[in-house]
């Protein structure tokens, strides 16, 4: 193990610091805020943070998160809306895991997820990406029409890689299979050499 790594691995143990960070973007929706929440709290590895970021100029989340009581779940208000785009990376520039996993209020969670992607980087290292999708829930007509999918979950959403599948993906084909949909469009497991 290098230097870095190593003393990287020393200051997280010794200051206790989250190796994954959840980063959160919210904006007056409480309701599927708690539900996230819970949801994420339930992962069966636990060495984590969730970085808040509220759009809401009411701070409508700082009420749910004050429920919980759990000092890795870190709120933080908007000093305006700043949209989910930079909003999302306030939560990036607060967070201090190693490790960002982006998720939205309303995106359930398996609750082995982390341990999933955990698993993956101690057998795949050195790599860039860790990724991994699962369900998706369409809510609402909009949605629906938009991913040409009815209302309801959804578990398998294409046919790109078979389910619990690891898929290693050089840099130069990342960002392609990224933009062309093949990532967030089935059910996987996979890593990306950067």
């Amino acid at each position: 193990m290098g230097t870095e790594k190593k003393f990287k691995r020393y200051r997280r143990m010794s200051n206790n610091l989250p190796l994954i960070s959840f980063c959160m973007s919210t904006f007056n929706r409480p309701h599927f805020l708690k539900m996230q929440l819970e949801c994420i709290l339930k992962q069966t590895y636990k060495n984590f943070e969730i970085v808040i970021s509220d759009n809401d100029i009411g701070q409508s989340a700082k009420k749910v998160v004050e429920c919980f009581k759990d000092k890795r779940i870190r709120y933080f208000a908007n000093v305006e809306n700043l949209g989910m785009i930079k909003s999302f990376n306030k939560s990036i520039e607060r967070s201090v895991g190693d490790f960002i996993v982006m998720i939205t209020d309303d995106d359930p969670i398996y609750e082995d997820s982390l341990q999933i992607l955990v698993d993956l980087r101690n057998k795949f290292p050195n790599y860039g990406v860790y990724a991994g999708c699962g369900d998706w829930i369409i809510g609402n007509e909009s949605a629906a029409y938009t991913q040409k999918l009815s209302i309801g979950s959804h578990s398998k959403i294409s046919n790109f890689i078979e389910p619990n599948a690891v898929e290693i993906i050089n840099s130069r084909d990342f960002l392609y299979e990224y933009i062309a949909g093949k990532l967030s469009k089935a059910f996987y497991y996979g890593v990306a050499q950067w």
